[in-house]
């Protein structure tokens, strides 16, 4: 959106819709949000419907495999007159007035799995499916018959509160002739990206639904745009975004028979931006395809507040953290009534003349009314301040007060109230709901970061914050190739802020502002939900864990208003980075450009206090950032890794791991620690090339390129890329260990390592109590190891294995940062000052995969305590060891013996 005119910009328009959480207890509660959404548009999203997103990737991942497939390929399952199977291109009209051709779309039809038998064979739309070759598509079937079910469910789910919302009984849907035997059809999408409505060109074209509601999954790509009143001329289009976690629920024709029109079934279209976009479940305004690909629409976190399980809020409401700093909150207990009343006093204000505003213009506490361009927010980009106006308000102190003297406290100023009556106690009121809207994220965030729920809401911190409120009011003038923005770029300067808006599309975010050009994302307002975004005090205490974000805000032409509520700590507050941040429970984000000034400085004082040290705190773990490994290798990687482990076990079996520790490894081949079988994962390993009479060195073992096309060039180039990185690493452990730069640089040491990398796969099955472990506990073999995960949770670490009960910690993804921790033979090195950590992962019901990449020096190394790290009161504990010998007894101990695997 960068450089597009103002009349561009116009072109957009995001619907704002209702989320219902169908985890929500009070069923009555959903249904009037229910209904109210099905009153305006029939379109709605739905939160913690219980479809995991591990079930619903594979399921995307699986319809990306069938529909790269040659089409000869996909013709062999060419849809039956029961509506079962492949439909190609152009295979289908929607809206023959306005196409010229079928749809630019492809799709893949799945029902209800009948038999010869059934009594409904005779009955449209009721047969067997047709399914691809399990040869060609392993998995393929089993996947999509387990996504059907759950989607079944989570309609049955939508039904009860439909017919709560029609004031039926909650079962009224549920009897056997109505959705006892339902006809439902999985539909998957994909769509070309070719849209161009002047020439009659549509994704899809406009038609609504026939049934009784559409359950949709999208891959975020933005197409779908709903038509609110058809019978208007012309059509208004406006885009619904997709969220994250949540699925699109929209009503069908059926369902607006049933209700005697009263729930409508809404027109609906797809239009392409030039990118290929899938979906599951049926699914875009007069614009050129040129002018659609300005669009990048943000899926966001939503949280609810109202949900009992803090915990479960806090581990979604940390992840959006670690995403984008920008998320959702529902059910937060502010009325639509007190906030539409607040935004119709806010335009009544900005309404007035010129003259009556600067009657109570801003004071030299900050409160008052800021005029158009009072305010240059990116002053290296703008030409001129924002093109818009405010009004503060904060929290009303009083002249003899305890805070009076100080910044940011004082009593309000307030419009005359003969002028605007009743203005000042509307905003006070939404003040204190806003105020207790954020105390209340504050207690998650307080748990996102490992503290205690009330850790913020001490007296010194929000005990009397500096709590700002600010109304907007937006022109809608932008020009960003002039540098004339609504409001410039930046990042909030407190805790945290809480925003309402009017629906008009213009907020923006820059997930990564180091990135040039900057990538902007649109934000959409959600009805009924207000977007919270994180501000630099929290990034500075979480020690750069959580992020500030880079935002703006674009005008489209239109008027724009807007209502922020700024949060900030106590003026006395001393902001310093929080405990939990700062030791290795939740690691620093270590950049690894800064990593040596980091890690010299802890290891410094580790060394002067070496003599007087009974005990080490150290834990062996961090994250590194900026590595240079990108992402499309990364993912490319991981992907590969999930094809081969979803092969048949006999396919896999023909590269079962040899004596030189190369190949696959079954589940259970591999036992640690307090198993009574061995680890519930199965893994293939990935060296480097030596001399066969060399311990873990010769040629690599690799499936077949007809099987796997590509595999082997992606894990060699994945293979370099971490031995680059922990050779970085090294260096900088180098210097953190007061020995040169490049010390392990050398040909006995890491000039020929032996690295490994190996593919991992968890079945996700868990019990320590029984024994039963992802993979059990134990301390890695050699100098370090380079993780990267799928972001599944379930790595832990113990960081003192001498106390009991063991005490196990979670270690969370950071989105782009790799997790590194240290080996034995570190320790070794290092005299035990650096610490080889315990470690384990435990199952949670679903599968988790991750790549890890094994550092060990050169085989003949001789790994020997370093000058560095011994004196005469610290002699060295462990006696010099040559490297393979150590190794080898290692993977002696932990490996089952896969000669019972082999054919005789």
């Amino acid at each position: 959106m960068e450089n597009k005119t103002q009349e561009e910009a116009s072109t957009i328009k995001v619907s704002s819709l209702t989320c219902i959480d169908l985890a929500n207890p009070n069923f009555q509660q959903s249904a009037v949000s229910l209904k109210q959404a099905c009153l305006d548009c029939g379109f709605f999203y739905v939160t913690n419907h219980g479809i995991s997103e591990e079930l619903k990737d594979e399921a995307f991942e699986q319809s990306k495999k069938f529909f790269a497939l040659p089409l000869e390929e996909k013709m062999k399952v060419l849809r039956n007159e029961k509506h079962r199977g492949y439909s190609p291109v152009l295979d289908q009209i929607l809206d023959p007035e306005n196409q010229v051709d079928g749809d630019y779309k492809e799709s893949f039809f799945i029902g209800i799995e009948g038999v010869k038998d059934d009594p409904h064979g005779d009955t449209p739309f009721y047969s067997p499916n047709l399914w691809p070759d399990h040869v060609v598509l392993p998995g393929w079937r089993a996947t999509m018959e387990k996504y059907h079910q759950e989607a079944l469910r989570v309609c049955k789910a939508l039904a009860r509160l439909l017919a709560l919302a029609l004031d039926l009984d909650t079962n009224y849907f549920d009897k056997p002739e109505m959705l006892g035997n339902p006809i439902a059809v999985m539909r998957l999408l994909r769509y070309e990206g070719m849209s161009d409505p002047l020439k009659g060109i549509f994704g899809c074209g406009a038609h609504s639904d026939y049934g009784m509601l559409t359950l949709l999954a999208t891959d975020s790509v933005t197409g779908l745009q709903i038509c609110k009143d058809k019978d208007v001329k012309p059509r208004k289009w406006e885009y619904v975004p997709s969220i994250k976690g949540a699925y699109i629920v929209n009503l069908g024709d059926l369902l607006e028979r049933w209700s005697n029109g009263i729930f409508k079934s809404t027109l609906h279209r797809v239009l392409g931006n030039g990118q290929d976009r899938y979906s599951s479940g049926r699914e875009v305004e007069n614009k050129t395809e040129e002018e659609v690909s300005i669009i990048k629409v943000s899926s966001l976190t939503c949280i609810d507040l109202d949900n009992s399980d803090l915990h479960q809020s806090a581990v979604l409401l940390k992840q959006a953290c670690l995403d984008s700093g920008f998320f959702y909150v529902i059910n937060h207990g502010i009325s639509e009534e007190l906030k539409d009343e607040a935004f119709e006093h806010s335009k009544k204000f900005f309404a007035l003349p010129l003259e009556e505003k600067m009657k109570v213009l801003r004071n030299e506490k900050y409160r008052g009314y800021a005029p158009f361009h009072d305010s240059l927010l990116d002053p290296e980009n703008q030409v001129r301040g924002d093109y818009k106006e405010g009004f503060t308000i904060g929290f009303e102190g009083s002249k003899d007060g305890p805070n009076w003297d100080k910044p940011f406290h004082s009593p309000n100023i307030w419009p005359n109230p003969d002028v605007l009556p009743g203005w000042r106690e509307t905003m006070e009121k939404y003040y204190q709901e806003a105020l207790r809207v954020c105390k209340s994220i504050a207690k998650i965030m307080a748990l996102a970061l490992d503290l205690d729920v009330d850790y913020f809401n001490t007296p010194e911190m929000l005990g009397n914050p500096i709590a700002d409120m600010v109304l907007f009011h937006y022109e809608g003038k932008s020009d960003p190739s002039k540098g004339i923005y609504a409001c410039g770029a930046h990042s909030d300067f407190g805790m945290m802020s809480l925003l309402a808006t009017d629906g008009v599309m213009g907020l923006q975010i820059c997930k990564d502002k180091d990135v040039k050009p900057q990538k902007w994302e649109y934000i959409p307002s959600i009805k009924g939900a207000y977007i919270v975004n994180l501000g630099d005090l929290l990034e500075r205490w979480s020690n750069g864990y959580f992020k500030s974000t880079l935002h703006r805000v674009l005008g489209n032409g239109q008027d724009r208003y807007s209502i922020p509520f700024f949060l900030k700590p106590s003026h006395d507050c001393i902001i310093e980075c929080l405990p939990t941040c700062q030791s290795e429970n939740n690691l620093p984000n270590v950049i690894l450009e800064q990593a040596i000034v980091l890690i010299l400085k802890e290891s410094a004082q580790i060394i002067r206090e070496m003599e007087n040290k009974t005990q080490e705190e150290d834990c062996g773990f961090f994250y590194v950032t900026n590595h240079g490994i990108n992402e499309e290798l990364k993912d490319e990687a991981f992907e590969q890794s999930k094809k081969f482990f979803a092969l048949p076990l006999d396919e896999k079996m023909k590269v079962l791991k040899n004596e030189k520790h190369q190949g696959y490894s079954p589940v259970l081949s591999q036992i640690s620690d307090n198993q009574i079988h061995g680890d519930y994962k199965e893994s293939f390993f990935i060296g480097i090339k030596g001399s066969n009479d060399t311990p873990f060195c010769r040629a690599n073992i690799w499936p077949n390129p007809d099987v796997l096309s590509g595999w082997q060039a992606t894990m060699e180039k994945y293979h370099q890329e971490a031995l680059r990185v922990c050779k970085a690493i090294a260096r900088v452990l180098a210097l953190a260990l007061n020995v040169d730069g490049d010390y392990f640089d050398t040909p006995e040491m890491l000039g020929n390592p032996l690295t490994f990398m190996r593919l991992l796969h968890y079945e996700g099955m868990s019990d320590p109590s029984k024994g039963i472990y992802g993979c059990g506990p134990h301390s890695d073999f050699g100098m370090m190891t380079l993780l990267g995960t799928d972001s599944v949770m379930g790595l832990q670490i113990c960081k003192d294995r001498d106390v009991k009960p063991r005490k196990w910690e979670y270690i969370p993804s950071v989105k782009g940062a790799y997790i590194v921790n240290i080996g034995d033979l570190l320790e070794r090195w290092s005299n035990g000052i650096f610490k080889s950590t315990l470690h384990r992962v435990l199952g949670n019901g679903q599968d988790r995969y991750s790549i890890a990449f094994f550092l060990q020096p050169s085989h003949d190394c001789i790994v020997e305590c370093l000058p560095t790290c011994q004196s005469e009161n610290n002699p060295p504990k462990y006696p010099a060891i040559k490297c393979s010998t150590y190794l080898s007894q290692r993977y002696q101990d932990s490996q089952v013996d896969l000669s019972m695997y082999k054919k005789t």
